[in-house]
């Protein structure tokens, strides 16, 4: 799913995604890696995200209902509570599979509709 975001946003824009990771200080060989299914870590997805101005979300699953990029001046933009982003910047270092990193979120969801 994020790849074909990533394209669709490249094609919106009319960039190539070459043009896109090298504007964004990336090699253009990563595109390749992204096509064949592997997904960037938190850090590349944020500025993947403050590049197209887009939120992470919507890069990974095609929803805005998360966390959105930095702003220039460092604030953030948050549909889910900044504790939400707290924690999957905590969770960054354990090197989570995609599938658990989206069951965390499928949970937090849940949790913030059950309390609403």
């Amino acid at each position: 799913m994020f790849y074909d975001n990533f394209m669709a946003l490249c094609h919106d824009r009319g960039i190539s995604p070459s043009r896109a990771v090298t504007d964004m200080g990336m090699n253009r060989s990563i595109a390749t890696f992204w096509k064949n299914g592997t997904v960037p870590k938190m850090d590349t997805l944020t500025k993947i995200a403050e590049y197209f101005g887009v939120s992470v979300g919507f890069l990974v699953d095609g929803s805005e209902e998360t966390e959105k990029a930095p702003t220039q001046e460092g604030e953030r933009e948050a549909d889910l509570s900044p504790a939400f982003f707290r924690l999957k910047q905590g969770l960054e270092p354990y090197d989570l599979s995609e599938s658990d990193a989206d069951f965390l979120v499928e949970v937090y969801k849940a949790h913030i509709k059950k309390n609403r």
